[in-house]
């Protein structure tokens, strides 16, 4: 990945990205929701099938359409990365990213997995559908994305949400000294979540070590956690309660990786890496709400699964968690 100049400013302000109707609205009742999904991209390795990706999709429309005018309806979506599946392909983008939610009319802003970095040229794919210096459609009528960096804060006036850039199971460390800093000035008065693609906690058997450490290392030098940490990677979805440890406060890990791509299963024999599960799904696909309630100082998830009934997609309640901040 490359190195970002040491003026350049990685943070973005959601008002870029949503309407006044909906700007109006965080206002007066001081709540903002948005979805997020992950690890949406189909190959033939990893094939979920095109249609579940689609059947998320259209309930992400279908939701946002049925709450239109509503604090609780999402503004935005958050991709916690793998965009694109085998590797970044820029041919790819059209039929993986820009056909499937070209429906969807909320902006869809990302931070990059692994699988967006494969290939030849690396982040490039990535860069040019999510790093464009402003807003500008593309054939599929979706617009790329003006993202300032790989890593980066989205500032809204209920939460601050620090994005990282894991494309492998660590960070380089001018990363890390960013993350530092980030965590350090993040403002106390807001919710405060993290998003990063590979999850420092995760019962799927896999060794998460590394990214833990520069994670949690982050956490020790600002002298606090987050509120919520969002991770995908693992195709499936997980609650996870991480304890206290020393110092460190406990927090909440969410993995959320079944937003196409094949699910995979949950260990239940796997060490979580010292987590607790509180709850697992790793037979359906689905996109979780976040819903930030700033003054009654609250955080609410809910995980909705799409299930394809003949011509249409039911939307499932699966599971629903709060946490107070």
């Amino acid at each position: 990945m490359p190195t970002a100049h040491p003026s350049l400013n990685h943070h973005y302000d959601v008002n870029q990205i949503i309407t006044q109707a909906q700007r109006t609205l965080i206002q007066n009742t001081g709540i903002m929701a948005f979805h997020c999904i992950g690890d949406t991209g189909n190959d033939s390795s990893h094939n979920g099938g095109p249609d579940k990706r689609l059947d998320v999709a259209e309930m992400m429309e279908a939701q946002c359409s049925a709450g239109q005018g509503q604090a609780d309806t999402p503004c935005f979506c958050y991709h916690i990365g793998d965009v694109i599946y085998p590797g970044s392909d820029e041919v790819l983008y059209e039929k993986e990213f820009y056909v499937p939610y070209c429906n969807y009319g909320n902006a869809i802003v990302a931070i990059p997995g692994n699988h967006d970095s494969y290939g030849p040229n690396g982040l490039e794919a990535f860069a040019e559908n999510f790093m464009q210096p402003k807003l500008s459609f593309t054939k599929g009528q979706r617009p790329a994305m003006n993202l300032p960096w790989f890593y980066w804060v989205l500032d809204t006036p209920v939460a601050t949400i620090i994005g990282l850039s894991a494309i492998s199971n660590s960070i380089s460390q001018d990363q890390q000294d960013w993350f530092n800093q980030e965590m350090k000035n993040a403002d106390s008065s807001k919710a405060l979540i993290v998003a990063v693609h590979y999850p420092p906690y995760c019962f799927d058997g896999s060794n998460n070590n590394n990214i833990r450490t520069c994670i949690e290392d982050a956490f020790t030098f600002s002298g606090k956690v987050p509120d919520l940490l969002l991770s995908g990677h693992s195709h499936n979805f997980q609650h996870i309660e991480v304890p206290k440890n020393g110092k460190m406060l406990g927090y909440t890990v969410i993995v959320n990786g079944a937003g196409g791509v094949a699910v995979g299963g949950i260990r239940m024999g796997s060490s979580g890496n010292g987590g607790t599960l509180v709850y697992g799904n790793d037979t359906e696909y689905g996109a979780l709400t976040v819903i930030v309630d700033s003054k009654n100082k609250k955080i609410t998830g809910k995980y909705y699964c799409a299930v394809s009934q003949s011509d249409q997609v039911a939307t499932n309640l699966r599971h629903t968690f709060t946490i107070d901040y």
